[in-house]
């Protein structure tokens, strides 16, 4: 396993939301927090509030994030992202774009 340290840039913009962090999940003992998405089955491991981090396992292999920043609509309203495989620690940056018309949306900054 390796660490996977998600950091979220305060700002004004949707201050007050949480966002939800999931992680591709291939075993699954119960359907409690798990979303699917394109065939991917994904965990809920956490959420994020404005200006704060979170830092979470993820697998030596090839796996799949996905930031939600909608607890009602998370398929809809997410940004995913792909991690390589390897063995380093990864640390990614995220911030809330100001565009009311498309539900101000995160965006990551790698």
């Amino acid at each position: 396993m390796r660490k996977l340290t998600i950091n979220r840039k305060k700002s004004f913009v949707a201050s007050l939301v949480r966002i939800f962090t999931y992680i591709e999940t291939k075993e699954i003992k119960s359907t409690e927090n798990i979303l699917e998405i394109n065939n991917i089955k994904y965990k809920k491991v956490g959420t994020i509030s404005n200006g704060k981090s979170s830092t979470i396992d993820i697998p030596k292999e090839s796996t799949n994030i996905m930031i939600a920043y909608s607890n009602n609509f998370p398929k809809f309203y997410n940004v995913r992202h792909t991690f390589s495989e390897g063995n380093e620690n990864v640390v990614i940056n995220t911030r809330q774009k100001f565009s009311p018309f498309k539900g101000n949306p995160f965006i990551i900054e790698s």
